[in-house]
């Protein structure tokens, strides 16, 4: 099976994440496959490749449309690469959408985050969506709740053209009827996500989606299906307010190095959990201070260091010492950081080029956190230069 791959436009034309019943998802065939007409029968996929999917706890579970399914033989090939042009560009700078007189904008902090509340994301037109690209890019992050004013319940995905290819987590579950969508999940039996950082004192994982793409992850959707009344929140840190904090001389060392970023370690922990690797290994060199192509502005671009594992040109100790200080002053900077609490029905849509993001695994055992990620490539990271 070949991997879709989202690299066009994941804004304009498109109504990124839709509510339907099941009547009217019939009638968007052009965008994903018509899950209702699929006999999805959990039980049957559990006897038939047992071997291939990890223990899911299928009682009560809210989506099942979004089983966490696996098939150790796929086999995704690399994506070719591609002409980005940013919908961010596009965009009336007064982002008129967003600043109506029925529309309310509150900031999560000073500098990142920001909860939309009077706007449906299904409804947004093209004009809006670059508008929603362009407040993405200055803000860092965006969420939609599922409350008074924004009534979604997302039972089923709607991808437009732009997402119709669309990138596949290399190890993650995915559903069962697409290729396009990948699924994060655990519960009381599936418990692999845990088990990824055993033996760690905390599981936070700050990092980048997919950094080792020579064209990375640019926007990304994230959407709650069900989770616990409280825990597994997930955390993010801004890579522009990092850069910005540093003092000149060190801003001045960074600027014009590389790192490599890599799969391996992601593909030797996933096939030691019984997770499918269905890429090759893939080492890429990007730059460690990128130019956002939106705002201009320069931000930190480093993640985990099971994915970033060394700068070019720099002998060994030098170059673990410069991202270990890099990594704790991201990590650790909370007065640059936000957090979001879920609840199901949200949507948050952030800027992995100038984001890293962590999971809090801290949910009380057996209670499942389920959600389905939409990844969209971008650009291949400019390097950004001295003033």
């Amino acid at each position: 099976m070949k991997c879709a791959i989202i690299y066009a436009d994941p804004f304009s034309d498109l109504q990124p994440l839709i509510s339907l019943t099941a009547t009217e998802y019939r009638s968007v065939t052009t965008m994903v496959p018509d899950v209702s007409s699929v006999a999805l029968d959990l039980r049957a996929i559990k006897e038939e490749q047992a071997k291939q999917i990890n223990n899911v706890d299928t009682e009560g579970m809210k989506h099942p449309d979004y089983y966490p399914f696996v098939d150790r033989s796929e086999v995704f090939t690399p994506p070719e690469p591609f002409e980005y042009h940013d919908p961010g560009l596009r965009a009336d700078p007064a982002l008129p959408v967003f600043h109506a007189s029925n529309v309310t904008l509150e900031r999560i902090t000073p500098k990142l985050g920001t909860k939309i509340i009077g706007v449906q994301l299904a409804e947004l037109d093209e004009a809006g969506l670059d508008q929603l690209a362009l407040l993405v890019s200055q803000r860092g992050f965006v969420v939609f709740a599922n409350g008074p004013g924004f009534k979604q319940s997302y039972n089923y995905v709607g991808i437009a053209k732009q997402l119709e290819i669309a990138r596949q987590h290399a190890n993650q579950p995915r559903p069962p009827t697409s290729t396009e969508i990948s699924i994060v999940y655990q519960d009381r039996l599936n418990t692999v996500r845990k088990e990824y950082w055993a033996g760690r004192n905390s599981m936070v994982h700050w990092h980048v989606d997919q950094s080792q793409e020579p064209q990375p992850p640019a926007y990304t959707f994230f959407s709650c299906l069900e989770t616990a009344p409280t825990g597994g929140d997930t955390l993010f840190s801004n890579g522009v307010e990092a850069f910005e904090r540093l003092s000149p001389p060190i801003q001045d060392l960074l600027l014009g190095l590389r790192a490599v970023h890599t799969s391996k370690m992601q593909s030797a922990k996933a096939g030691k959990l019984g997770r499918p690797v269905r890429r090759e290994d893939l080492d890429t060199l990007h730059p460690l201070v990128i130019e956002h192509p939106v705002t201009k502005k320069k931000s930190l671009y480093i993640g985990a260091d099971t994915t970033v594992v060394s700068i070019e040109g720099l002998q060994k100790e030098e170059s673990q010492m410069l991202l270990d200080f890099l990594r704790r002053h991201c990590f650790y900077g909370q007065d640059f950081q936000a957090r979001v609490k879920w609840e199901e029905g949200a949507v948050v849509i952030w800027d992995q080029r100038t984001l890293m993001h962590s999971a809090t695994m801290d949910t009380e055992e057996g209670e499942r956190r389920h959600f389905f990620r939409i990844i969209a490539l971008g650009g291949v990271p400019k390097a950004a230069s001295r003033d």
